[in-house]
């Protein structure tokens, strides 16, 4: 649950200035000065120390967190850290209202006349006010109220305007009610829009446009809460120039209205603070006058009765906003930060002495018929009635025993600054030094100590027990029997009556089991000495719990009980057996309390009340439980706790969020998307909160990564996960909250993705593999390329020799041998044939030769060997020649490919043009790029029709050599004006040629 509650303290005087605007708080030291009277609930009290300034207003979330608008700006708590929210062009100024709407979505309003809306993570967005509402706004006015409706719409008040709704969706701003000043107005559970003017209030079923129905007349109202039964909590005050009603009133279903009762005159003035309306439908509120006496007050929902939470005289905290959290706990946001209330089951009293000093108390006694408690402290005796502590004793500080309620209604202690003591009466007074009644048996004896002895005295008979005054407390059985003691004066003396002198006086009178329980607590210092409704007597001491048991034979057993019973200390302060079978135990860790079940001894447990659940001190005393079902006890800082146990609330585990992310120093938006980590480096810091502000120390986180752990570790302390140098891997990390006593909470997950550094990936040695190896596969593809290109070109070439030479040397070798055989004139012609094709041979050999010399790459020698060709062939015809181009950029080396065929090419159309033409001229035209080689060869002959050409040996050869390199061929040609014939040569071409011949 929660650490020590910190109680609301009342503030040092301090100097404020006040104004239509206030843009700045004087923040001022808190003194520790409790109250001396009235009763007190426990609050956590956030402050400047906690970076929590002067507070306006407050709103949760729907991730549970808290955002509180102070004088300084906008801050979002969640429990366990305070952190500053960012709003654009917002420096420092005072916020005066945040509203909460639905899905995420938090809307602020800044003094000055901004208004501001966040969604999520995304960061805040200033929204755009109509000129007449921006210039209302900018006045500092507290009865300006933000409500978002059920359908995200924002509404706003404007003192003569009405009010105004604003659509995030279409961007637009609309007005109600035009002309009419709206102090208050809000929406009730089924969505019906709730108006209060300064003189009646109305309800519209419909917010935007639906009538206002007036449903009940009230003057100078100032504010107005509807609850879950349709019904509506009003306040109204009186303004100084009339007469009341004022107060709170109940406006019923039934359109009565009917006032709480005894509210009137703590609510004569108002502080305009927001009052709350909690999930049971009861009205919380504060109301009084700054500097006299300012209350927290709730009502339930029949509007009778009340509750005052807290009541200060002199408290010149000033309330903003009272709010109602899940958990059922009270925000209150005022001008020195935000008071928390953690629980309501615990009251505490302060107690004072006249001057000032702490009392801590040591025993209680309550007077049921009279409903009053008495209070025995170190330094005098106190009376509580009702809400009311008062000072009983009259001497100055001294130590007071237990009170001793009698029979006849009088009330007797003991007051001692040491031994002997001073004896008191039941009256107001103290009695002069004589005999004090220390206890009263139920059967009327009662056990009397005076300064010459300590006596028993039944009726008129009394008898002489001990020549020395008694100091401490006498253990008496409701049915009779013995009588068990216990001295202040002598921690651990364990005493009894036997027969008409003390057990001390005559240790040998005691019977054996008696002795025995003396014996088994020796060394035990006695701290509290009871006896329950079964005659068993219960003794508290350093050394743990004692059970003195009666047997039925008249002797009597001894159970010892420690830590390894249950109980959380073995150094016990108290205990006090109540009804039920109830044992309450004081332990110096807190509060415990047990079921004796019947027919056995054991100690059941049944609460448990310690520092984490609102308990002020370490070593409570006094324990005592009321006919009501409370339980009172002491703490040592001067305060008396009342607890109603049986109403300690039971909280479920709360709900985990991720509320900050870290990653090597540097925050991550927190988000669904995964978190990328470099694994066996990265250091990630995870801050979770629970969606709770109750009983936090109570509440512990547990988590483990999904897929690797299998049980749950758990966070000793605070709420930082650190997670550094992971595995390479992907991890889903589970959180939860798990309080104290109750079923863990739901799990909340993040997604974990830790990658190694790319020096340690897979692909590294691999492309480090590649990058070595890739030339090498490069010169090798190139190696391999060239020879392919080699082999191709022999076998090009053993094809051109098999397929020229060869045919050709055939026919040599016919004609060598038709001219051996025969004698006639033919033979001649024969020998002029075999001489014809031994040229064509040669010539075509030296082609061979020339186009794979590697001195022939060149354009220049290509260039040169079609000149010298076509120069021979056409000077024998009487054909002139004209051959010149131009150069862009041309390759340093013509492949050898693209060498042989274009000289062939070249060749065959010199031929065509020589044979075939008929021509006086033949002009020859290139051009070389990198890319592409283009050539034209036309004459000026007599040309011819193409189509009738088709099947010329000449054309086809052109085409064929064309195709060879890949190039582009051309034919212009027409009876009576010439051909021409062209090519376009791809430079990229013989690659292709090589690997299609392959």
């Amino acid at each position: 649950m929660l650490s020590a509650p910190v109680s609301v303290t009342r503030r040092a005087p301090r100097r404020t200035r006040r104004g239509a605007r206030r843009s700045s708080l004087v923040l001022v030291a808190l003194l520790v000065v409790p109250l001396a009277r009235g009763q007190m609930y426990a609050f956590r009290h956030y402050g400047p120390e906690a970076g929590v300034p002067g507070t306006n207003t407050v709103a949760f979330d729907t991730a549970g967190g808290l955002y509180a608008g102070t004088n300084t700006g906008l801050l979002r708590f969640d429990g366990y850290a305070v952190a500053p929210v960012g709003l654009p062009g917002i420096e420092e100024a005072s916020v005066l209202r945040v509203a909460a709407g639905p899905g995420g979505v938090v809307w602020v309003l800044v003094e000055g006349g901004h208004l501001f809306r966040m969604e999520g993570t995304a960061p805040a967005k200033r929204i755009a006010l109509p000129e007449a509402l921006a210039a209302d706004l900018a006045q500092h006015r507290w009865f300006r109220r933000l409500r978002p409706d059920r359908q995200g719409r924002l509404w706003i008040n404007d003192d003569e305007r009405g009010l105004w709704c604003y659509d995030a969706r279409t961007g637009r701003w609309a007005q109600r009610l035009v002309g009419t000043r709206i102090v208050d107005f809000y929406f009730g559970n089924e969505g019906a829009l709730w108006l209060a003017s300064r003189a009646w209030v109305g309800r519209a079923a419909d917010p935007l446009h639906g009538g206002v129905t007036r449903v009940a007349e009230v003057p100078r109202i100032v504010f107005l809460r509807p609850n879950a039964a349709h019904e509506a909590w009003i306040g109204a005050h009186a303004d100084g120039t009339a007469e009341p009603p004022h107060g709170v009133y109940l406006l019923e279903k039934s359109g009565a209205l009917r006032p709480a009762p005894g509210l009137a005159k703590r609510f004569g003035a108002w502080l305009h603070a927001e009052p709350s309306v909690d999930a049971a439908g009861r009205l919380v509120l504060t109301g009084g006058y700054p500097g006299e006496q300012i209350g927290l007050y709730r009502l339930g929902p029949d509007g009778e009765g009340e509750l005052s939470l807290y009541a200060a005289n002199g408290w010149d905290e000033i309330p903003r906003q009272v709010l109602t959290d899940a958990d059922g706990g009270l925000w209150i946001a005022t001008d020195s930060g935000l008071l928390h209330m953690e629980q309501e089951h615990l009251v505490s009293y302060p107690l004072r002495a006249p001057d000032g000093t702490a009392e801590i108390p040591t025993h209680l006694a309550r007077d049921a018929a009279r409903d009053r408690l008495w209070i025995s402290t170190w330094g005098g005796l106190y009376r509580l009635q009702g809400s009311q502590i008062e000072r009983v004793s009259q001497l100055p500080r001294r130590p007071t025993g237990p009170v001793a309620l009698l029979q006849d209604g009088r009330v007797w202690w003991a007051e001692h600054p040491g031994l002997p003591f001073t004896g008191g009466a039941g009256a107001a007074r103290p009695a002069p030094r004589g005999e004090v009644v220390l206890a009263e048996h139920p059967g009327g004896i009662r056990y009397v100590t005076t300064p010459a002895g300590f006596y028993r005295v039944r009726g008129a008979q009394k008898t002489h027990l001990s020549g020395a005054p008694f100091s401490g407390r006498v253990a008496l059985p409701d049915g009779g029997g013995r009588v068990w003691m216990m001295r202040w004066e002598e921690p651990g003396a364990l005493d009894t009556v036997e027969g008409d002198s003390l057990g001390s006086a005559c240790r040998a009178c005691l019977p054996p089991s008696v002795r025995a329980v003396r014996a088994a607590l020796r060394g035990a210092v006695l701290r509290d000495l009871r006896t329950d409704a079964r005659g068993l007597v219960w003794a508290a001491t350093n050394k743990g719990l004692f059970a003195i048991i009666p047997e039925l034979d008249g002797t009597w057993q001894v159970r010892h009980f420690t830590t390894g019973d249950g109980l959380l200390s073995d150094d016990l302060t108290t205990v006090y057996p109540a009804a039920d079978r109830r044992l309450w135990v004081g332990t110096g860790r807190g509060i415990q309390g047990f079921r004796v079940p019947p027919g056995e001894l054991l100690l059941a447990p049944l609460y448990e009340f310690r520092l984490q659940d609102g308990l002020e001190g370490e070593r409570p005393a006094a324990l005592l439980e009321d006919e009501r079902g409370y339980l009172w006890f002491g703490v040592a800082n001067g305060k008396l706790h009342r607890l109603d146990y049986r109403n300690m609330p039971r909280l479920d585990s709360p709900v985990t969020h991720v509320a900050r992310l870290e990653r090597d120093g540097v925050h991550l938006p927190v988000s669904a998307a995964p978190v990328r980590l470099r694994a066996g480096e990265s250091v990630l810091n995870v801050d979770l909160a629970a969606q709770t502000y109750r009983q936090l120390q109570r509440v512990r986180f547990q988590y483990r990564l999904a897929g690797r752990d299998t049980a749950w570790a758990e966070l000793a302390s605070g709420r930082t996960l650190v997670f550094g140098a992971l595995p390479a891997g992907r991890y889903t990390l589970e959180a939860r909250a798990v309080r104290a006593g109750s079923p863990p909470g739901p799990i909340v997950r993040q997604l974990l993705l830790a990658t190694p550094p790319f020096y340690r990936t897979w692909w590294f040695p691999l492309g480090l593999a590649l990058l070595v190896l890739a030339p090498l596969a490069l010169w090798y593809r190139s190696y391999t390329e060239k020879r392919l290109a080699v082999e191709a070109l022999r076998l090009r070439i053993a094809t051109d020799l098999h397929d020229d030479l060869g045919s050709g040397l055939t026919q040599v070798s016919i004609y060598s041998e038709l001219i051996r055989r025969s004698s006639e004139p033919q033979a001649a012609a024969w020998a002029e044939q075999v001489g014809e094709q031994a040229r064509t041979l040669s010539a075509g050999m030296r082609d061979i030769v020339w186009a794979i010399h590697p001195r022939n790459e060149s354009w220049e020698a290509l260039e040169l060997r079609m000149k010298d060709y076509a120069a021979d062939l056409l000077g024998l015809a009487g054909i002139a020649l004209d051959m010149h181009g131009a150069r862009d950029g041309a390759p340093a080396a013509l492949s050898v490919d693209v060498r042989r065929n274009v000289l062939l090419w070249f060749k065959e159309a010199i031929h065509n043009a020589a044979r075939h033409s008929g021509c006086t001229r033949v002009e020859v035209r290139w051009r070389l790029s990198r890319r592409t080689l283009w050539l034209r060869v036309c004459d000026d002959g007599q040309g011819f029709d193409p189509q009738a050409a088709r099947l010329g040996n000449g054309l086809n050869n052109l085409r064929h050599r064309a195709t060879q390199i890949g190039a582009a061929f051309t034919l212009d040609a027409a009876p009576g004006r010439g051909t021409c014939v062209e090519i376009a040569v791809p430079l990229g071409a013989a690659k292709k040629l090589w690997r299609k011949t392959t």
